[in-house]
């Protein structure tokens, strides 16, 4: 089912433009969006648990996986919060730029978790990824990186761990089960941290949530059924199509203009990612 990893990178670029215009036009409060948005992402997986929800039991109450969900949960509410923070402050094609790094650093960590086929290419491109990166934010003789970019690097890095974490727990859970569990205490993390009060949000907000998580909910099961049926590597290949289309979006429908040093740096990442995807020998 190879649509399963491309619908998964359109939902995802279409889901980030919706989550822009609620933090950054609509300046929603990040507590309440994230509140919100995944207590409606949990209603969404939890009418699908009963049909697609598999658990296996006999696996999920071992410390092995109780550790690691705990610690999935953790860097989830931890850079979630940060790529709120960095979608409501940056310009969408920047903050996207950086993501791009992800699926690279997700590859890399995946070849050092089997050491036997560690390829040393591997961590050629994503050396030139980043040094593509850091060219990108050169201004006028130094790093232009704000705090928010900073903020979003430290959240790719904790994306691609629990990436990693995610492809072990899928041993014990389905991808719907894993994602309902996962939503269901992120929201009441969120809520306990920033008692979010929910009259506050509009009519109007509240329909930009609905579609950031109707979109994150397609997004994120699908690409945790890549991850089951195709592996981490193959999924991340596909998922290359996602910020070509937030791209397009960003100059589309928020006017940002791309410099020529974004636009050669993307390409560069890019081609370093379908790179590291077709020559990396890990596929689970």
């Amino acid at each position: 089912m190879i649509w399963i990893p491309i619908v998964a990178a359109l939902t995802n670029a279409m889901g980030l433009g919706f989550e822009k215009v609620a933090l950054a036009k609509k300046r929603m409060p990040n507590g309440l969006y994230l509140s919100v948005l995944f207590l409606i992402i949990f209603f969404i997986t939890s009418l699908m648990s009963p049909f697609l929800g598999a658990i296996d039991h006999a696996l999920v109450f071992k410390p092995k996986y109780i550790i690691l969900f705990v610690t999935a949960l953790t860097l989830g509410i931890m850079y979630n919060y940060l790529m709120s923070v960095s979608i409501q402050k940056e310009k969408l094609h920047e903050h996207e730029m950086i993501m791009m790094l992800s699926p690279v650093l997700t590859i890399v960590l995946a070849s050092l978790y089997t050491p036997a086929s560690v390829d040393f290419r591997v961590f050629v491109a994503a050396f030139v990824a980043a040094v593509c990166l850091l060219i990108a934010k050169l201004e006028k003789g130094h790093f232009d990186f704000s705090r928010y970019s900073i903020n979003l690097v430290i959240a790719v890095f904790m994306m691609a761990v629990e990436s990693l974490i995610i492809n072990e727990l899928l041993k014990a859970y389905s991808p719907i089960s894993l994602y309902a569990f996962r939503t269901g205490f992120m929201f009441l993390a969120y809520v306990l941290i920033f008692r979010p009060h929910f009259n506050l949000m509009s009519r109007d907000n509240f329909k930009l949530v609905v579609g950031s998580a109707v979109m994150g909910s397609i997004y994120m099961v699908l690409r945790l059924y890549g991850y089951k049926d195709f592996g981490i590597v193959k999924t991340t290949l596909f998922l290359v199509a996602s910020p070509i289309l937030v791209y397009l979006i960003s100059a589309r429908y928020f006017k940002e203009k791309i410099s020529w040093k974004t636009g050669f740096a993307s390409i560069v990442i890019l081609g370093c990612i379908v790179y590291v995807s077709f020559i990396a020998p890990v596929s689970h």
